[in-house]
């Protein structure tokens, strides 16, 4: 049986994504509930943790080949997210994947107009990850219509100021699982003209406190990927950009 991450490969453009909101099938047992409420108390508070509660999708299936990815998501929030694949991860050993919120998260391979693949390191504002290198993303968040590129393209313009004229190329490249979260993952490449010094000024401090950054090219990423704090979902984008350098030789 195959443990890799990755729950599908590609290279998917916008003609080739889809998305529905179908009903949701997560029903927390009454001692799950207890546990999120109990994560939820203890997150908030955390001195400089500002958490919402806001909507956010859930992944219920996915479908996928070389010329389509299509995901089925229902609405869910932040407070079970983080109450579930955020604190209580292994719940799922004895009650399976499906227990979790499994809130579609979403993250990008910067890549600058000099080279350079960009992250930003996590500020302590934020509930997950404090201090780790890790892409510029977020949650998909659910819309009256709701588009995989579009949600994308709003997070890169919050954390780093790129509006959706200044993204040269956008792509889904992959979907994996967050091996410590247990959280499905979406994985992008995103290109800008923009040079890297560029971006570090446009970088919005909330949410990461200075860009990390490497050559866009294998050795690089290599090197990279023998550091100690990168999120996981770090090591599977530049996993796969890896990949994908390769498929060009």
């Amino acid at each position: 049986m195959s443990t890799s991450p990755f729950l599908a490969r590609g290279c998917w453009r916008a003609d080739a994504l889809s998305v529905r909101v179908v009903a949701s099938t997560f029903a927390p047992e009454p001692a799950l509930v207890r546990l999120i409420d109990a994560a939820w108390i203890a997150a908030c508070a955390r001195p400089g943790v500002d958490l919402f509660d806001g909507p956010v999708c859930r992944l219920e299936h996915l479908t996928a080949d070389a010329h389509h990815l299509h995901l089925d998501v229902s609405i869910n929030s932040y407070k079970q997210f983080l109450g579930t694949n955020g604190s209580h991860p292994e719940w799922a050993d004895a009650h399976g994947g499906a227990s979790l919120a499994n809130a579609v998260g979403t993250s990008a391979a910067l890549v600058s107009g000099d080279g350079w693949l960009v992250f930003g390191q996590r500020s302590a504002a934020v509930a997950l990850y404090p201090g780790w290198a890790h892409p510029f993303g977020g949650i998909l968040e659910p819309t009256d219509q709701l588009d995989l590129l579009t949600d994308l393209q709003r997070e890169l313009s919050e954390e780093i100021g790129l509006s959706p004229a200044e993204i040269d190329d956008l792509a889904c490249i992959g979907l994996a699982q967050d091996p410590r979260l247990r959280q499905p993952e979406l994985l992008y490449v995103a290109r800008t003209s923009l040079p890297l010094a560029e971006l570090e000024r446009r970088l919005d401090p909330y949410e990461h406190t200075k860009c990390w950054s490497l050559r866009a090219d294998a050795s690089a990423i290599r090197a990279a990927l023998a550091e100690r704090q990168l999120t996981p979902v770090t090591r599977l984008v530049l996993e796969r950009f890896a990949e994908m350098l390769q498929e060009t030789v």
